[in-house]
Parts: structure tokens; sequence; C-alpha cells
């Protein structure tokens, strides 16, 4: 399991968010300390390569919010770079 920092953005984001999308937005953070490659779930995109956001690995496995995050591959920390609501139709 990897340790996991947030960014002012994302925390401020998870303590905003009602008590219920919080304990799932824990969980999926959770899940992503474990497993934190993009290809292990179905739920997770990586940005192009090209472009300005590479890198980024947004989780969107809980409804209506995505976990936009980095692997710091030297330190072994998973930054979480922003949580935010997203509207996939």
């Amino acid at each position: 399991m990897l340790f996991v920092e947030f960014s002012p953005e994302a925390e401020d984001a998870r303590t905003r968010a009602p008590i219920a999308i919080r304990r799932q937005l824990s969980a999926a953070i959770r899940a992503i300390a474990e497993r934190p490659d993009w290809g292990a779930l179905p739920t997770r995109f990586v940005a192009p390569a090209h472009s300005r956001n590479s890198g980024l690995i947004a989780d969107t496995s809980v409804r209506g919010w995505a976990i936009i995050y980095r692997l710091r591959t030297p330190e072994g920390v998973v930054w979480i770079e922003d949580i935010r609501q997203v509207f996939i139709g």
C-alpha cells in the first residue's frame, strides 16, 4: 500500500463533500493506494502522453465524482491532485 498525500484543493473538496460521499471517496482512495496503476480497474482513465495533463489518472469509481491523482514513483506516494464532481451522460 502506498502513502497518500492530498493537494489543498483535494483536501478541501473531500471535507466539503456530504458524509455519505466522503465515505465512498475514502474507500476509493484506499483502493487507489492498494492498486494505483491505471489499468487496475475499468473506472480509471489516464491522460494522453502528449497532453499537458500527462501522467494524471482519473478514478471515477464514486458515481458523479472524479479523483484525479498522479503516482510519484521515487517517493512511493499517490498524490491526489483534485476531487471534483463530474456529470457523465
